[in-house]
């Protein structure tokens, strides 16, 4: 049998359930999501390098390796 061509209200509302079964499934992932990392031990955060010029290792200082 030939398949009857379906009317534009037809696909319109079909495609208007599966956007909404597409939103709430993604909504429900995301909250499960959410609900694991918070529940999750992460590592703690690293702290960052000061980049300031109170590092005394290398200021001002020439290599002791080169001959004078």
């Amino acid at each position: 049998m030939a398949d009857q061509p379906m009317s534009a209200e037809k696909v319109r509302n079909m495609l208007t359930e599966n956007l909404a079964r597409v939103r709430k499934a993604s909504n429900e992932y995301f909250q499960m999501l959410e609900k694991g990392l918070s529940s999750s031990q992460l590592p703690s955060p690293i702290t960052p390098i000061s980049t300031g010029t109170s590092c005394s290792a290398t200021s001002g200082r020439r290599s002791t390796s080169a001959t004078s």
